[in-house]
């Protein structure tokens, strides 16, 4: 095997666990130290692989209000933008992944990409949480990998308590965000 002077991302995977384990070990009081964007990408690309694909439900209203809100950002901006960060993630990260963004209330514009495999839904009458849980149950129950992203208490603790998985907004957002 030829040497290129690259470490095999299982390797780097490794690395980067060991020197997570000893700067808790050393530092007990959480201290956030970014690392270099060099070993961020390197870093995704080594994980890229084994993410599995799946069926994204995001509580759009909920991600925005919770998570990204801003000090005086419009709220359909910040939508657009999720959609576009959104459609990044399903032909990059995430390839093979589809995205349901589910929004309360009618229609609104989100802007005029083309996203690729993001669905965005707006509940009109029922609220996006009945939408998010009847949706998620159907997909679990016919086999289908789902996972749902928000931060609403109430609706994970029911879906937890069928067996599918969610992700905190917040989390969901570091884990894929470079």
């Amino acid at each position: 095997m030829r040497d290129t002077g690259l470490l095999h991302p299982a390797l780097l995977l490794y690395y980067i666990r060991l020197a997570i384990a000893i700067k808790k070990a050393l530092f007990p009081v959480k201290i956030r130290l970014k690392p270099p964007p060099c070993i961020l990408i390197l870093y995704t690309l080594s994980v890229q692989s084994t993410r599995k694909p799946a069926v994204y439900i995001i509580d759009g209203l909920n991600f925005v209000r919770s998570y990204l809100n801003r000090q005086g950002a419009d709220e359909e901006a910040l939508t657009s933008e999720l959609v576009f960060w959104l459609d990044d993630l399903s032909r990059g990260t995430l390839a093979g992944s589809d995205f349901r963004l589910i929004l309360d209330g009618s229609f609104r514009n989100l802007g005029q990409r083309n996203a690729q495999n993001v669905y965005v839904k707006f509940t009109e009458d029922i609220t996006a949480d009945e939408v998010i849980f009847e949706q998620a149950l159907y997909l679990h129950e016919t086999n289908n990998r789902v996972i749902v992203v928000s931060s609403d208490l109430e609706l994970t603790s029911k879906l937890r308590t069928r067996g599918i998985k969610t992700l905190g907004c917040s989390k969901f957002f570091n884990d894929f965000y470079i």
